[in-house]
């Protein structure tokens, strides 16, 4: 029985390498995209140099590699962009040029020995004293395979073995210029690992986890990317992109980004923002403004926070204005504020003196760059303002707080502020102000405005209780008036999956899954963008973004909070390309259709990471 097997296996092992043309791309996520680059794996050096490659088999089982296969070539990548024009590296065939093995590694890639002779096992020379010839860089991004060598009667390689590859190069000085390659970056996120000396006689080398170059392999046998015809491998990035937005209860918060290129706020009567309980907010109704005139200001210009006060310029924080009462507010309350040069105040006592002038949802609900941010802060106007621009031709031109005298009201006004962008004084002015009511009703006032002239900032109008709260969704107030802020901070139902490969698992999970934890999920073949809007089921605000009826998969998920479930893309070429939808609805309390729905994400099956 044991002498006839071998023969046997042989012969099946003969038959598979038979197989065509196939390819693999170590590292496995380098196929079309470029960790990083280096020039210290094939050097550009005066005394020559000695690398040793080592690559995990866990790459080969990503490209379906399930038994032994036979390398016929291996190709390296210039790093993207390169355009050096190449050269050689010569070889006489008995003393100088290139030496390359290719064989097993007796070390794991993550920790091989520096000794080049303790992790060489079972190895095949490729040539000896050769000569490689390095083509020029093609300058493109994934860039041209500029080393190309045959591996004469093919290596055989099991990577089900266990012992991952290794690859030796030693070789003289390059004559020409070299373009440096695509590599690895780290180990984890590679899964290789270099040894490098910059003789050719070393023996010892230095460690760089991850640095190890891309490499295509022509493969007989199992697995592999199919060719294109050009002998090239098919590639297909995979694609999992958001698109639409989730419905659920609207948050404390609200906004209203106005984009770069908006020139005025669509707000012209302002806005106002009521308090569900008098003296005790837990919500606001926002409904128009009064359009009333601006309350003249009176007193002098606002001071910066700084320890040395002084006027209020550009980026600036105010000194602590203190409120004759207390003042109540969605999420707490305060006898002391603080404006901002910007277009903002905050509803806390800071230290802070510079002023955010970048506006952006996610600063709202986080603690960022800025001291101030995730503050519980008003914006009428947050915006990359300038409060002195206009200092010279209006004396009165700044910031103001005042009560007045007959409402006893709050009041802090930007009086013909400026913005950064426009340096004239007098070419840009913009008249802005917030009024604070003892009850916590609170009113944005708009007076003169000129159009916005940045090209690099958005506006930003609206409210948070700071950090712990949830980010709102930007909102067109002036459509949606009157509108209701929530009582808690629910987030909307929310929907991420992992990019589809072929023959890998693909993961698609729910987020922020309300109770009573019932979730259906399908992946569709047939989108909807943009969305259907299901107001006319009883769920306004929620969009349906796929067909659930042309559904290719579904599942039923239990659970609040995070839900996933993973399924494998199976191992079909022909699947390649395929284009599908995804979105998820979960039961919910929120409206009268009794469901709450995802945002939708498209995905592409790929064949490459």
């Amino acid at each position: 029985m044991l002498k006839n097997s071998f023969p046997l296996t042989l012969a099946l092992c003969l038959a598979a390498f038979a197989q065509a043309q196939t390819y693999v791309i170590l590292p496995d996520n380098a196929a079309l995209s470029q960790p990083s680059s280096s020039t210290l794996a094939w050097r550009d050096s005066t005394t020559g140099f000695r690398s040793q490659l080592i690559y995990d088999t866990s790459h080969f089982a990503t490209f379906g590699c399930n038994g032994p296969i036979v390398i016929n070539r291996m190709r390296f990548r210039a790093a993207n962009g390169a355009t050096l024009v190449g050269g050689s590296y010569p070889g006489d065939g008995l003393t100088t040029g290139v030496t390359l093995d290719i064989g097993t590694c007796l070390t794991d890639y993550a920790l091989p020995s520096t000794t080049y002779a303790l992790n060489r096992g079972v190895m095949q020379n490729v040539m000896t004293f050769g000569t490689v010839v390095v083509a020029a860089g093609g300058g493109a991004a994934p860039n041209n395979y500029v080393i190309d060598i045959a591996i004469p009667g093919g290596f055989i390689y099991d990577p089900t073995l266990g012992q991952d590859l290794l690859i030796e190069i030693s070789g003289p000085d390059f004559i020409g210029s070299m373009p440096s390659m695509s590599t690895g970056v780290s180990l984890a996120a590679s899964r290789c690992n270099r040894v490098a000396n910059t003789t050719t006689t070393g023996t010892v080398g230095t460690l760089s986890a991850g640095f190890c170059p891309v490499v295509l392999f022509d493969i007989n046998g199992t697995g592999g990317l199919p060719d294109n015809g050009s002998g090239f491998p098919v590639l297909f990035a995979s694609v999992a992109n958001n698109y639409g937005a989730g419905c659920g209860p609207n948050p404390r918060s609200f906004a209203e980004l106005f984009p770069i290129a908006t020139a005025t706020l669509d707000l012209p009567t302002g806005l106002m923002m009521v308090p569900d309980v008098p003296g005790a907010p837990t919500s606001y109704t926002l409904i128009p403004g009064t359009g009333s005139p601006l309350v003249p200001v009176a007193g002098v210009a606002l001071l910066s926070n700084a320890a040395t006060p002084a006027v209020m310029g550009d980026d600036t924080m105010s000194q602590a204005c203190v409120l004759p009462w207390t003042f109540p507010y969605v999420g707490g309350s305060t006898s002391t504020i603080h404006a901002n040069t910007n277009g903002y105040i905050s509803l806390v006592a800071t230290t802070a003196t510079g002023g955010d002038f970048s506006p952006g949802i996610p600063d709202m609900v986080i603690t960022s760059v800025s001291a101030h941010s995730g503050l519980p802060r008003l914006f009428p106007c947050w915006y990359d303002l300038h409060a002195t621009r206009n200092l010279t031709v209006n004396p009165a031109a700044g910031v103001y707080f005042q009560v007045d005298p007959v409402t006893n009201h709050a009041i802090v006004t930007w009086n013909d502020v400026g913005e950064l962008f426009t340096s004239g004084a007098g070419l840009k002015s913009f008249n802005i102000q917030l009024e604070l009511w003892q009850d916590g009703t609170i009113e944005f006032r708009y007076g003169t405005m000129s159009n916005f002239g940045s090209t690099t900032q958005p506006k930003l109008v609206g409210f948070t209780p700071g950090v712990g709260s949830a980010a709102p969704i930007s909102t067109d107030l002036s459509a949606t008036m009157p509108f209701q802020t929530g009582v808690i901070d629910d987030l909307p139902l929310s929907l991420a999956s992992t990019k589809p490969v072929i023959g890998l698992p693909l993961t698609v999970t729910t987020n922020s899954i309300p109770a009573p934890g019932l979730t259906l999920n399908w992946i569709s073949t047939v989108q909807y963008n943009p969305g259907i809007d299901l107001v006319i089921i009883g769920a306004p605000g929620c969009g349906a973004y796929m067909d659930p009826s042309a559904s290719a998969l579904d599942s039923l998920l239990f659970g609040v909070g995070t839900q996933a479930f993973t399924v494998t893309v199976p191992s079909d070429p022909i699947l390649t390309g395929v284009n599908l939808f995804t979105q998820s609805a979960s039961a919910s309390a929120f409206n009268a259709l009794g469901f709450q729905t995802s945002n939708g994400v498209a995905l592409r099956i790929g064949n490459v990471l």
